[in-house]
């Protein structure tokens, strides 16, 4: 059986405006590719979030759009997504 494990995402990679990955240096799984993430988020192998200190631990999704699937911070939380404010890996 396998344990979900919740990963702190610290900075982003992005091209185009776009989160192509999520990055936490020094782990042994960062930098992950997007495509990677989600499968991990929508098949519940691992899940991740960013900690912002005056908003605390915030979970990321994924969410869709015309032009398909991407990550982000949930809404039901934030309107802005708080992955486009991590610096970038």
């Amino acid at each position: 059986m396998m344990i979900m494990v919740k990963r702190e995402i610290t900075y982003t990679r992005k091209k185009g405006g776009k989160i192509i990955a999520l990055c936490n240096p020094g782990m042994t799984w960062s930098p992950l590719d997007e495509d990677m993430a989600i499968t991990h988020i929508e098949f519940n192998i691992h899940s991740y979030y960013v900690n912002f200190p005056d908003l605390g631990p915030i979970p990321i999704k994924v969410l869709q759009d015309e032009n398909g699937r991407y990550l982000g911070t949930d809404p039901n939380v934030t309107n802005h997504n708080l992955l486009d404010d991590l610096p970038d890996c």
